[in-house]
């Protein structure tokens, strides 16, 4: 799990004040172990900007990973009911219940509102593992934001990644890293394509291997993929401070882009925010 070991602050692409029907939220954790030790858990923030009372179900997990721990069986499919003009902690044993109850697991989750709703997340390291609470949680954070999946990017659509960094050239540990998930909601494979944008290096690093630009990959349905991404070393050998570039992806299919660089001094990230490029 080294791309959660630091804080994977994730904004999405064109987020509305409120929108009904399904959600993702593209990153959630239950008590996933980083190799550093940082244990991470998610909670969730319904926001109702309406005069009547909302309802907001779990759909289900997009998995990355989980444990093989036998699933519960709740009753009734998880819910939260949200006054008008009003926020309520969805918090993260309510989250673990709604997925089935497992000792660890990280994906993206989707979820569902009768009504207009806003929502939100916040992935904190939590310290030690432990069983997700039904308080807030604490220590150092980041925040996550779903999108409607209306507003997801479709098919065809080209976004760039600003401010890529990475660290070429590192004499010792690299300085800084990127991070970028790919979520599939759909039910059809996606080839997805990324390369460099015309003033950053032509060639492409993913997940610590040279490949040639543009680099396609497949997103299998109901899935999410995570790369490291960096340019290409310059072909020196003198010890090169961190550097930025931007990056272009398209897919065939809608698809949910999120990055994040990750300061690997400090574990914290900065957001990338994918940008719908125009003609």
């Amino acid at each position: 799990m080294g791309y959660l070991n630091g804080l994977v602050l994730a904004v999405l692409l064109a987020i509305t004040p409120a929108s009904a029907g399904e959600h993702i939220l593209p990153v959630v954790a239950l008590n996933i172990v980083a190799s550093d030790g940082a244990v991470w858990n998610s909670e969730a923030y319904v926001t109702n900007p309406g005069d009547t009372t909302i309802t907001v179900y779990v759909g289900s997990l997009i998995e990355g990973g989980r444990s093989a721990t036998p699933l519960c069986l709740p009753i009734v499919q998880p819910f939260l009911q949200v006054p008008p003009f009003s926020t309520r902690l969805w918090s993260s044993a309510e989250l673990a219940f709604g997925v089935g109850c497992p000792e660890w697991a990280w994906g993206a989750l989707t979820l569902w509102s009768d009504d207009p709703a806003v929502i939100s997340s916040r992935m904190v390291n939590t310290g030690v593992r432990e069983v997700p609470s039904n308080t807030l949680l604490e220590g150092f954070g980041q925040e996550i934001d779903a999108i409607p999946t209306e507003q997801i990017p479709r098919a065809g659509e080209r976004l760039i990644l600003p401010a890529v960094a990475w660290h070429p050239n590192a004499c010792g540990a690299k300085a800084f890293d990127t991070n970028v998930f790919f979520v599939n909601p759909g039910d059809d494979t996606i080839d997805v394509e990324i390369s460099p944008e015309p003033d950053s290096p032509h060639d492409i690093v993913i997940d610590g291997i040279l490949v040639p630009a543009p680099h396609h990959f497949p997103v299998p349905a109901r899935s999410l993929r995570v790369l490291r991404v960096a340019g290409a070393d310059p072909q020196i050998t003198v010890c090169l401070e961190p550097t930025v570039g931007a990056f272009s992806v398209v897919a065939t299919g809608p698809m949910v882009v999120i990055g994040s660089a990750v300061d690997r001094s400090t574990q914290d990230a900065r957001t990338i925010v994918p940008i719908r490029r125009t003609p």
